[in-house]
């Protein structure tokens, strides 16, 4: 049901009866592209996402789908293929503050908006607990060649500055691999979590990371990089929208989605569930993770 809200969240500046188009920023895999062009009809929306991978898996999901009001482009978000003053309204969902250039990619979406037109943002609300955090995830990646193959994720937040830098270790797929990746994750996964990730102390390194799985993660390494990435707290964004020009600018919460608020969902109410994520979606509680803003209507 969080899935649907957010949908209907990002869709609200959306009219049902009127013609608009809709640009989905970093729109990855087809998300929320496809399920906002179900729900807005009327609407033209236009996926946008830098990885020709990612879109060659964003058609395969389209061509699964009856959809025809949806067009996916590969292009950088700093660099939109867009005339100015001609789109609707802008949504993106953990994508505008992942930019190369946060503030280029703003600037983007705000010429090419209409007089009017609507910028809403889920973003990442960087709000840590510590000065320094520092986790663990393993998960499986795509090579070139589209083959999955196992990834240790090792990230350090921290603040001052606010930035994340993570380390990718990018690991053969063998059967060795595989029971290794296993055992890691089996160890992982009793450790506290942070972020959806396992959450790492100087013993719990130790006790993971011992002499004898660092030297066959080194006999099985494919590859190792390393990048980072500065991070925004709310205010900065709203800082950076401001000076660009946006104004009506508003902070509110994702919305939450409490299973036990909605028991019927669990027997499998169709009608119920959509009117839920309606109304879920419509909340707009006052917080941090989604913002909204418009181009001014006296801007040129």
């Amino acid at each position: 049901m969080l899935q649907a809200s957010l949908v209907e969240s990002l869709a609200a500046n959306i009219t049902l009866t009127e013609k608009s188009t809709i640009i989905d920023l970093g729109t990855g895999d087809g998300w929320p592209s496809l399920p906002l062009a179900h729900i807005r009809p009327k609407s033209h929306v236009l996926g946008i996402e830098a990885s020709e991978q990612r879109i060659t898996q964003s058609q395969k999901n389209l061509s699964t789908s009856e959809l025809t009001n949806v067009e996916l482009v590969a292009a950088d978000i700093t660099t939109l293929p867009i005339q100015a003053n001609t789109i609707d309204g802008i949504v993106a969902s953990f994508a505008l503050e992942e930019a190369q250039d946060v503030m280029q990619a703003a600037q983007e979406v705000f010429r090419v908006l209409k007089a009017g037109g609507f910028l809403r943002f889920i973003h990442q609300v960087w709000n840590l607990p510590t000065p320094y955090v520092e986790t663990i995830s393993l998960i499986e990646g795509a090579t070139d060649s589209q083959t999955l193959v196992p990834l240790l994720v090792h990230t350090i937040r921290q603040q001052n500055p606010n930035r994340e830098i993570r380390t990718v270790l990018v690991l053969d797929s063998s059967n060795n691999t595989s029971e290794l990746h296993q055992k890691l994750l089996t160890k992982s996964a009793q450790l506290p979590s942070q972020y959806g990730e396992a959450l790492l102390d100087e013993l719990s390194s130790e006790a993971i990371f011992t002499e004898k799985i660092v030297n066959n993660l080194e006999k099985l390494k494919r590859d190792l990089f390393t990048y980072e990435t500065k991070r925004y707290t709310t205010k900065d964004l709203v800082n950076l929208l401001t000076r660009i020009g946006f104004t009506n600018i508003k902070n509110t919460k994702i919305p939450v989605v409490a299973a036990d608020d909605y028991p019927e969902i669990r027997k499998g109410s169709k009608d119920l569930f959509q009117v839920a994520s309606r109304k879920l979606g419509k909340l707009d509680v006052l917080g941090e993770g989604v913002i909204t803003a418009n181009k001014s209507n006296s801007a040129d």
